[in-house]
């Protein structure tokens, strides 16, 4: 079972790799779709210990309470909404359950997929990288678990 700081470099990692890939594939390269797959990757390895208080908890309800406050600000209500129910989702689980499970990852992915392209308009393949990213980072976080 790994502390914070293996998670962390771990999803840091994918997330680089995601970066090079996006930069390969991706024939118009901007910084979102470079950072975009470096956020994912360490979001995918943190997100399975949103279940308990730790650093790692602490860290994303910080990420997710800020990208919530950015689409309350730009009008978008709903996209925060949802952003928050995400976020509070963990807490009606215990650890190691259901927000561990291969199925939340998959789940986890195929939804900011969606969030990116239907709701942020995000171009389908930097949005595919970055969905890959995260669902990698959070296969990551089960890795060094074991």
């Amino acid at each position: 079972m790994s502390s914070f700081a293996p998670h962390f470099t771990a999803g840091a990692i994918v997330g680089a790799v995601g970066a090079g890939v996006s930069l390969g594939m991706v024939n118009d390269s901007n910084a979102l779709t470079v950072s975009l797959p470096l956020i994912c990757g360490v979001m995918g390895a943190l997100t399975p210990d949103m279940d308990i208080k730790s650093k790692s908890s602490m860290i994303m309800y910080l990420i997710f309470l800020s990208i919530s406050c950015y689409f309350f600000f730009t009008e978008r209500v709903d996209l925060a909404f949802l952003t928050l129910v995400y976020s509070i989702l963990p807490q009606f689980f215990g650890h190691r359950g259901f927000i561990h499970s291969f199925v939340f990852g998959v789940i986890s992915a195929i939804g900011l997929y969606f969030a990116l392209t239907v709701l942020l308009n995000v171009i389908a393949l930097p949005a595919m990288i970055a969905s890959i990213t995260y669902f990698v980072g959070f296969l990551s976080h089960k890795a060094l678990d074991v």
